[in-house]
């Protein structure tokens, strides 16, 4: 019982100094312990029958991940600045590109792309999106309102939609912050219209979140409504999470195989929703805890992970579906193939790590728009944290690699080829 307190409110002690320390809401420690927090804290209600008591070992996995997690985090509270006025100054990449970022923000200090650059990404979005259409015959809502047998998952082209999936969440994310009237609101629209045609909730969710946590760390000066208008934000987002479920699924289909208990009858089905998300993965992850060795599978599991399918290793197939509370809820935490590959030590070294890396951007990203962008990739990887291991997915490494290319290889790459037309009219004339 004591291993079960301290579990749950050990996130919450580290949250609390670490928002005293920087006064960031948006900061690695912050969001890593708050999720802790809040997903144990929903647990601990046990609102559904699938839901079983943690065993020692699950607690004491959970427990080394929040002290790796926080360790080089409150190690670099101790860390003295050599000179504030260098702290101050944009981290460069290279000195060509950091030259064109600190030259296209407006005066919100927002980077604004290329507008070549974003026309032409656009409609190599819009024809990659057709052809998917094509290719597939048709899209998940037209199925869906069609009562068609083809479901969402239906909708993949091998080798193209993984990677046209993480262009259109950062395109998504840049066009959500982007000001600009127009084309500015033609492009949100037409990157938050991509997902909902597809019926993808991963994809909104991240584009999202995304751009909240780029507006964040950008917006110098933020209005007084502004927090008003975030917390309006999430509750439309939990509802529009409740309502895609139910479009994708059903309500009464998700309410029976979520086999929540009698007296849970009267809370809203948003709410279910996001409870069964946040808490039935801990459940697979304390099955598979109970049932498999740790170490099994000597690194494959992570490997299968990181790599495309084709270069899978079949190491893995007997935990598949055997330690999953109910087929229909099949995340278990960022943690199963860690666990497999090198036991509850291991999942404590991953949070180490993606912590000593997270708490690095956070206090190196100022003024840089390329390290805002990637560092709110990994705020998004470590929010969802209780769902899968993001920053093993391959769409979240692809926006990565994409937001580098159009960021800076290619907007830097245009600016200076339009310099030179413009050089060489001017000495023309």
């Amino acid at each position: 019982m004591a291993l079960v307190i301290i579990t749950i409110l050990l996130p919450l002690v580290f949250l609390i100094v670490d928002f005293y320390k920087e006064r960031k809401i948006y900061s690695p420690a912050v969001l890593f312990n708050a999720i802790f927090f809040v997903t144990l804290l929903l647990y601990s209600f046990k609102w559904s029958h699938i839901q079983q008591d943690l065993s020692t070992t699950t607690l004491w996995c959970l427990f080394l991940c929040e002290i790796g997690f926080n360790i080089p985090i409150v190690i670099s509270y101790f860390i003295k600045k050599k000179d504030n006025k260098k702290t101050d100054e944009p981290i460069i990449i290279n000195e060509s590109a950091d030259k064109t970022i600190k030259t296209m923000n407006n005066e919100d200090g927002i980077f604004t792309l290329n507008k070549k650059l974003e026309f032409g990404i656009f409609i190599f979005v819009f024809v990659v999106f057709v052809f998917e259409v094509i290719y597939c015959k048709g899209f998940p809502i037209i199925w869906k309102l069609f009562e068609d047998e083809k479901v969402y998952i239906n909708f993949v082209v091998p080798k193209v939609t993984v990677w046209f999936n993480a262009i259109v969440v950062v395109m998504g994310a840049y066009s959500i912050v982007n000001p600009t009237l127009f084309p500015g609101l033609f492009y949100k629209g037409f990157y938050l219209l991509i997902p909902l045609l597809m019926v993808s909730r991963q994809m909104i969710i991240a584009m999202v979140f995304e751009a909240l946590i780029i507006y964040l760390i950008t917006k110098k000066n933020k209005s007084k409504e502004f927090y008003l208008y975030c917390v309006i934000g999430v509750m439309l987002v939990l509802l529009g999470f409740s309502a895609f479920g139910n479009v994708r699924t059903g309500e009464s289909d998700f309410l029976l195989v979520a086999q929540f208990k009698d007296f849970c009858k009267y809370i809203p089905t948003v709410f279910k929703w996001i409870y069964s998300y946040m808490c039935f993965s801990i459940s697979n992850l304390n099955n598979l805890i109970s049932i498999a060795e740790p170490g099994i599978t000597k690194g494959l599991s992570t490997w299968n992970e990181l790599v495309p399918s084709m270069l899978d290793v079949d190491s893995t197939h007997l935990f598949n579906e055997e330690f999953l509370v109910s087929l229909n809820f099949n995340v278990s935490t960022f943690a199963p193939s860690l666990y497999l590959d090198f036991g509850i030590f291991g999942v404590g070294a991953f949070c180490l790590i993606i912590g000593a890396c997270s708490q690095f951007l956070f206090k190196k990203m100022k003024n840089n728009f390329i390290l805002n962008f990637i560092y709110a990739i990994a705020a998004y990887s470590i929010v969802f944290i209780f769902f899968v291991n993001m920053f093993f997915n391959f769409q979240v490494i692809c926006q990565v690699v994409f937001s580098i290319l159009i960021f800076v290889v290619l907007n830097n790459f245009i600016e200076k080829k339009s310099k030179k037309v413009k050089n060489s009219q001017g000495g023309k004339i």
